[in-house]
């Protein structure tokens, strides 16, 4: 059974970066920049590729006794993490950068913290983290980042 899932899931892993190296690849164009913003997404969608095709290999090669099923267990904290994270990206252009961060900053920490929790250092550090990052890339990098409902207010 283990032989069998590691084949399928190399192949849909295969099969999702060549899609992402593909767009890259296509939409790189002319910029003013030296660097392309989609240059770090072909390298990474480039070695996901890589690396599932040496994983396609191990799996095809994989003898019978190696063939066990394993138990897999994902812990409650980890599939939250995954949600908080897509939760970002679907808000991320709506709410803005600058918003969105604080509040998935904030969950993010009371997840992740265990017995009494401070609430007034967690939406600190969430201020300070998100307003400051947002300031570091438009002001420092000159790159602008969605501002959301932000941009009402100013």
């Amino acid at each position: 059974m283990l032989k069998r899932q590691k084949i399928i899931s190399s192949i849909v892993l295969i099969a999702a970066s060549a899609v992402g190296l593909i767009y890259c690849i296509r939409n790189i164009g002319e910029t003013t920049l030296s660097i392309h913003p989609l240059f770090l997404p072909s390298i990474l969608f480039g070695a996901l590729c890589l690396l599932s095709v040496i994983r396609l290999y191990s799996g095809v090669r994989m003898k019978p006794e190696e063939d066990e099923r394993h138990d897999i267990h994902v812990p409650k904290k980890s599939l939250l993490t995954m949600v908080l994270i897509v939760a970002y990206a679907l808000l991320f252009k709506s709410l803005g950068y600058v918003v969105d961060t604080f509040f998935y900053l904030v969950f993010q920490m009371l997840l992740l913290k265990d017995g009494k929790k401070n609430y007034a250092l967690i939406a600190l550090i969430a201020v300070i983290g998100s307003v400051g990052v947002y300031a570091l890339f438009v002001y420092g990098f000159n790159v602008m980042l969605p501002p959301g409902v932000l941009n009402h207010l100013f």
